[in-house]
């Protein structure tokens, strides 16, 4: 399979992805994905599985991308985002959001029977994926939880 820098992933965006609603392709839907997790991520610093934000607006990416992509490799990615690894001290999750869409890119344009496939709905419409077991959202996840996550494990302590 072709990696991200082979594959002239500009060209698939601008010919699959429109400026705004959903994809005519099935692979321009896959990017336009993959674009919203890194540009929530970005703009938001929002994480899958994580947050109420996440639940109504990141997520069904995710789920989207879980759903249409039947590669283990790519899952796995996938689920090394979601949830508590998303605040993993090992790796950032800027980097496992990274090694997913480059990951991702390269097979989803590597799949040209995608990009001929007509898409009948949005990623927005995804409601569950067996990801979900993994939302920390309304289990164990508050502010001083993620903030202890990101802190190294220790909680700040006002003066």
């Amino acid at each position: 399979m072709p990696t991200a820098n082979e594959i002239n992933v500009k060209a698939f965006i601008d010919k699959y992805v429109p400026f705004y609603g959903n994809a005519e392709t099935v692979g321009g839907e896959l990017l336009r994905a993959l674009i919203h997790l890194t540009d929530a991520f970005e703009t938001e610093g929002e994480r899958l599985g994580c947050s109420d934000y996440a639940e109504a607006q990141v997520n069904p990416a995710g789920r989207y991308l879980y759903r249409m992509i039947e590669d283990e490799h790519i899952r796995e990615l996938l689920n090394k985002c979601w949830g508590k690894d998303a605040f993993s001290k090992l790796i950032k999750y800027e980097m496992r959001l990274t090694n997913l869409s480059r990951s991702a890119t390269a097979w989803i344009c590597s799949q040209p029977e995608l990009f001929n496939q007509p898409n009948a709905l949005c990623f927005e419409d995804e409601l569950e994926c067996p990801l979900d077991k993994k939302n920390i959202l309304g289990y164990d996840f508050t502010r001083d939880y993620g903030a202890s996550l990101i802190g190294n494990g220790k909680k700040r302590r006002h003066s």
